[in-house]
């Protein structure tokens, strides 16, 4: 996917929460701003696994996934491991703090309006996809 107005590739997004209906709400968001979901999962493993995989330039990551702290340590992995930037989601404002210490790069209530959502995307993601659309240049182009 491309985006029509810069011509650059879509930024590709992976998506991890349990409940299905926000999963498919975000990737409906998501795919019609542009960018591209290349994976939404409700288990950590397989968000892991794609992650590795995929490389997207960017997460969201909901907080409260069934298993207890799964959302914090998939935070966690997912910055420190693949160096995916994440936003993190919850419903509980508490948790900011926890999923910034995680390695968050943002924190979003569940309850944001679509702008909010698509505007943390799009700067969290934001140094990873310049790096990915960079044009690659050879030994020979160096000055």
């Amino acid at each position: 996917m491309v985006d029509a107005i810069a011509g650059l590739p879509a930024l590709r997004v992976l998506i991890a929460d349990d409940d299905r209906r926000v999963r498919g709400a975000l990737t409906e968001l998501l795919n019609a701003a542009g960018f591209a979901v290349i994976a939404a999962t409700h288990d950590p493993a397989v968000a892991m696994t794609s992650a590795e995989r995929l490389q997207p330039d960017v997460a969201l990551v909901d907080l409260l996934l069934p298993d207890i702290d799964s959302g914090l340590a998939l935070v966690g992995r997912l910055s420190s491991t693949v160096g995916v930037p994440v936003v993190a989601l919850s419903a509980q404002d508490r948790l900011r703090a926890s999923a910034l210490a995680a390695g968050a790069s943002a924190f979003l209530h569940k309850g944001s309006w679509p702008g909010s959502v698509l505007a943390a995307v799009r700067a969290t993601a934001g140094a990873r996809a310049a790096e990915r659309t960079r044009p690659k240049t050879s030994a020979g182009d160096q000055e």
